[in-house]
């Protein structure tokens, strides 16, 4: 069952998953020592006055009122989503060849295959999910671990899907496994 409201989080997969997911308001004006925390853990400069967090960013699944307790501020998943300025997955993959020079030295694969070759096209088997992001046009790609290969590049969720379900699935399961 979809929900009809939307976490804060951006890219947050909560209205995608078919489990019972609460929403909690952001502390009010009031309290805006703790509402400042929480808009500083989302990452985000500021947000509007009804904005929710789920549940999934709760280790017990829900806020604390105690400064003492962990869910004083929301912590769980809350940097691993993104969105990006990318237009699809090869626009990710140049960025974050592009940004991340260390991890991708001029391009270049270790055993000299064609650095060109971005995802399922470099012919090499997908090990693990790493991350989602989300484009600017809603759609969301998988950052892709690939085996035996150190530099990891998106992929569409499309082609995910079709080609490594396994994966999404265990990635999905990951993000959602602390609310059982």
């Amino acid at each position: 069952m979809k929900t009809s409201e939307n976490c804060a989080v951006s890219g947050c997969v909560s209205s995608l998953v078919a489990q019972k997911i609460n929403f909690y308001p952001f502390p009010a004006e009031a309290e805006a020592k703790r509402r400042k925390l929480w808009v500083e853990a989302i990452g985000k400069k500021t947000v509007p006055a009804n904005a929710k967090l789920c549940s999934f960013h709760f280790i017990t699944g829900s806020p604390s009122n105690s400064p003492e307790h962990p869910d004083y501020v929301p912590t769980l998943h809350m940097r691993s989503y993104k969105n990006v300025d990318g237009k699809d997955a090869n626009e990710l993959n140049h960025l974050l060849k592009s940004s991340n020079p260390k991890i991708y030295p001029d391009y270049k694969h270790q055993d000299g295959r064609d650095s060109s070759l971005h995802g399922f096209k470099r012919n090499l088997k997908p090990e693990k999910v790493l991350n989602v992001v989300k484009l600017k046009d809603g759609h969301r790609c998988f950052l892709m671990k690939w085996k035996d290969d150190l530099c990891p590049d998106f992929v569409t969720t499309d082609d995910a899907n079709e080609k490594c379900p396994d994966l999404v699935i265990k990635f999905y399961e990951h993000i959602i496994s602390w609310a059982e």
